[in-house]
């Protein structure tokens, strides 16, 4: 088989190289894609959780120290002093 040397191009083999360096790279950026979007999904879950209301009064204070007590598990004394503190403000 004669080769010409002097045509220009790219061989059908280089060409399908390539196809599959590109479609391999596109597959792993597909999957790491989806992967941050999932971790997204969780952060956003976890983001729902309900916050302490604005506190104006003494029932807000109470609504707010109910809030406080089921997000935190660990009872620190120094935030069942100044939410006492509020409350005797009011």
């Amino acid at each position: 088989m004669k080769t010409n040397h002097s045509q220009k191009g790219f061989h059908v083999v280089e060409l399908v190289l390539v196809l599959v360096v590109v479609a391999a790279i596109g597959l792993v950026g597909y999957g790491v894609y989806n992967n941050g979007k999932k971790d997204k999904a969780d952060v956003a879950t976890s983001n729902n959780i309900p916050t302490a209301p604005e506190v104006k009064t003494a029932k807000d204070l109470d609504t707010a120290s109910s809030t406080v007590d089921q997000l935190d598990t660990s009872t620190d004394q120094s935030d069942v002093d100044g939410l006492e503190q509020e409350l005797d403000a009011l």
